[in-house]
């Protein structure tokens, strides 16, 4: 069941698309709270100014060091009432918090108290994100900028071990309403779970379509999201580092595909 979803911005240029998703789930789920929050890293005034002071460059450029030290946290301030205003108006009668810090490090204490997050998606994954996608505790959505949204197809990349499996049932428990599911595996082994599977998804009134395919994993998992609205991951098996130097799949996916990623 879908209770409380937190909606993290990071970047102001990603507010409105991120709560237009929001308002699709909110359509279907009418009773879940959408809750907004701005996280931003504005130093403390002294470690500012130790930085300042430390820096040759900034020192001869910067004459009153208070004075840029205001007009930066005046800056910020702007910019964090602008997000909360864009994100209250498109959210009517939710909450948003603000918060100063490190973003991953937040997200993480903040989300014990929700059932998913919602995060914009780049086409690489930020520092923030990597570290999130390497210690997350609950579902994360990572959403790209899309025209249209929606809830009605989705997609598992099932590469048939325990991570897919524990995905695919996190996303049953809190999107309880959606019925119907494709699994894509590719090179995989047609008779493992897939009896079991089917069985276990008839019992709980779910229904699942499965699609055994050949080739490369991540050019195949690539053309086949086209046609979905949600694909549907494991967490990664391995650090980011360690994903990217043994060429694994994931990464690569969660990079290039360009419809919303549930990952749990």
């Amino acid at each position: 069941m879908l209770n409380r979803v937190l909606v993290a911005f990071i970047e102001e240029k990603d507010v409105e698309y991120l709560t237009k998703y929001s308002k699709v789930i909110k359509e279907h789920y009418p009773d879940a709270e959408i809750v907004g929050m701005f996280i931003h890293s504005v130093v403390d005034e002294d470690e500012f100014k130790e930085f300042m002071a430390a820096d040759d460059l900034y020192r001869l450029k910067i004459k009153n060091i208070d004075r840029e030290y205001q007009k930066i946290t005046k800056s910020e301030k702007e910019r964090s009432e602008r997000i909360e205003k864009t994100f209250l108006s498109m959210m009517e009668g939710s909450k948003f918090y603000n918060m100063i810090g490190d973003s991953s490090e937040i997200l993480l204490e903040e989300l014990k108290f929700f059932d998913l997050a919602i995060l914009a998606k780049s086409n690489e994954l930020t520092h923030e994100e990597k570290k999130l996608l390497n210690t997350h505790h609950k579902p994360v959505i990572l959403v790209p900028e899309l025209e249209n949204y929606s809830l009605e197809k989705i997609m598992l990349a099932d590469d048939q071990k325990i991570g897919a499996n524990k995905a695919l049932f996190n996303f049953m428990e809190i999107f309880s309403n959606i019925i119907e599911f494709t699994a894509v595996t590719v090179n995989g082994d047609q008779k493992i779970d897939t009896e079991e599977l089917k069985v276990y998804m008839e019992k709980a009134g779910k229904k699942i379509k499965r699609e055994f395919l050949k080739g490369e994993v991540h050019e195949i998992i690539l053309e086949c999201s086209k046609n979905y609205d949600l694909i549907i991951m494991g967490d990664l098996k391995h650090s980011i580092m360690l994903e990217k130097a043994i060429r694994e799949p994931g990464i690569k996916i969660i990079e290039s595909v360009k419809k919303p990623i549930f990952i749990a």
